[in-house]
């Protein structure tokens, strides 16, 4: 659909939502009657499949924290999760926001939508060095501007997602880190690599040193750890496999606080379930699993 195509629907939607509140029916909406009459339809208006569940599926649970309204995806992928409130809900209750930001941080997505229609507030859900609510939201727009403001409703479009317009507003107002140039990531990948292959070999040494390790079987196991990272990492990227790296951090620091399990022993049981999914020599079993760090 076109923008202006778009456009139509929204006045469309905001006709009935005017003729709702002149009727002084608006406090009867139940959070259903909201989203079925307002708010798919005013994401359906912006590109979104609301059919198709693979782009815009509901109440998928996430561990730790519950299930969102809506899980909105582009080819697999996440892109927001949106929390749904009945017409006249206050959206500056901030348990509400807490818990659709609670929703993405924990899956590793960036932004949150809290939504009543009435209005809309998009949170980056992953400043987490920032404690307040407003450092975290990226923009709030009310109804009345949804066609005055139509640039900014539309950055919740399929389309502006597909071309990372949000990503781009967000980094110009401050609200996200901007995106570097590839010459700077693939440099500074491989000073953190470095870092990392000698911080790993200096710790195998001096924690196994009664096992009198030959530096050679080190540093295989050294870059077989390095390699098993960095292979999540781009399936995570790819959508290939979920935010499997920090999801075992997470329930590491759980698992810590509960029985001293280590983060180190619980990545060696994640390989261990990898392995028989990946049935490949990059999770076989290797001797550094063993090893102390």
């Amino acid at each position: 659909m076109s923008k202006e195509g778009a456009k139509k629907e929204i006045e469309s939607l905001l006709q009935e939502y005017r003729a709702v509140k002149a009727e002084g029916t608006a406090k009867r909406y139940s959070e259903e009657d909201t989203i079925k009459g307002f708010i798919l339809p005013l994401f359906s208006a912006l590109g979104w499949d609301i059919v198709k569940r693979d782009e815009v599926s509901s109440q998928d649970h996430i561990k730790g924290s519950g299930r969102p309204d809506y899980n909105f995806k582009i080819n697999g992928i996440t892109q927001f999760y949106l929390e749904a409130k009945k017409l006249s809900a206050d959206l500056d209750d901030e348990e509400h926001a807490k818990q659709v930001i609670n929703y993405s941080w924990n899956k590793g997505v960036t932004y949150s939508v809290l939504t009543d229609f009435e209005g809309i507030k998009v949170f980056n859900a992953q400043r987490i060095e920032k404690t307040d609510l407003m450092d975290k939201q990226v923009f709030e727009i009310l109804c009345s501007d949804y066609i005055t403001d139509f640039e900014t409703l539309w950055l919740l479009s399929k389309e502006s997602f597909l071309e990372r317009r949000l990503d781009a507003y967000a980094e110009k107002h401050g609200k996200k880190e901007k995106s570097v140039s590839v010459v700077t990531v693939v440099k500074k990948l491989n000073e953190d690599i470095q870092w990392a292959r000698a911080r790993l070999t200096e710790s195998f040494e001096v924690c196994n040193e009664k096992k009198h390790l030959s530096s050679d079987l080190v540093g295989e196991g050294v870059q077989k750890l390095l390699d098993r990272l960095l292979f999540l990492r781009v399936a995570e990227d790819r959508g290939v496999e979920p935010d499997t790296l920090k999801n075992f951090l997470r329930e590491a620091e759980r698992n810590q606080s509960e029985n001293q399990t280590t983060h180190f022993q619980v990545m060696i049981s994640k390989f261990r379930e990898l392995d028989t999914i990946y049935d490949s020599n990059l999770f076989s079993p290797h001797p550094f699993e063993e090893w102390e760090i």
